[in-house]
């Protein structure tokens, strides 16, 4: 396979996202460096249709945290916690996963009520991983992962957090909310009258291509 040659600073050319090639008028085998994410710079090779990620995944997204989210009612989006908007090439890229995790704690916890941590692209379904919880303590881990099998309109979703905890319908998240909506994480605290704050340490998503 040709491998486009390296430039004088021992990196492919770079590109944001917007601005780089279409992969289809490049050679297979083109390299290219995408800038411009929440994320360090990632390589990127064409295989004459589709870019994917050299080695198989790339961190597209994980923005340094400040703050905190308090209390909400019902499923609010954090603030605090950017959210990503997946390309449109991307999302339709055969075989692309999309993986998402954080480290997560609750401040103030003052009952033992349920609370939920969701991250998808609406607060209601298409849930890329979802965490319910009652107890107290620090860095729980929220870790979700879907799949776009190509052979219908959703993505598949596995892992021990992949659910949809709010309506109860099917793993997975729908191509076209993908393409439309940002991932973000949403909060729904167990203590709404009170004093309690989600704490998020970390949050990154990932793309990978097998």
């Amino acid at each position: 396979m040709p491998i486009a040659q390296l430039n004088l600073e021992g990196r492919y050319p770079k590109y944001t996202w917007e601005s780089k090639p279409a992969a289809n008028s490049v050679s297979a085998g083109t390299r290219v460096t995408i800038t411009g994410w929440t994320a360090p710079d990632s390589d990127w090779v064409s295989d004459g249709t589709y870019w994917i990620p050299v080695n198989g995944r790339a961190v597209v997204h994980s923005p340094v945290l400040i703050g905190a989210f308090a209390a909400s009612a019902s499923l609010s989006v954090v603030a605090s916690v950017p959210g990503w908007q997946m390309p449109a090439d991307i999302v339709n890229t055969p075989r692309v996963s999309v993986e998402v995790s954080a480290l997560i704690s609750t401040a103030n916890f003052s009952a033992e009520r349920q609370r939920l941590v969701y991250v998808g692209v609406d607060p209601v379904k298409n849930a890329l991983a979802s965490y319910a919880y009652q107890s107290s303590g620090i860095n729980k881990r929220l870790w979700g992962k879907v799949t776009n099998t190509n052979t219908g309109s959703e993505y598949v979703g596995f892992g021990p957090n992949v659910q949809h905890l709010v309506d109860g319908s099917a793993t997975g998240c729908l191509r076209a909310y993908l393409v439309n909506n940002p991932i973000q994480m949403y909060y729904q605290s167990g203590d709404v009258a009170g004093t309690e704050q989600l704490q998020v340490s970390s949050f990154c998503i990932t793309v990978g291509v097998h």
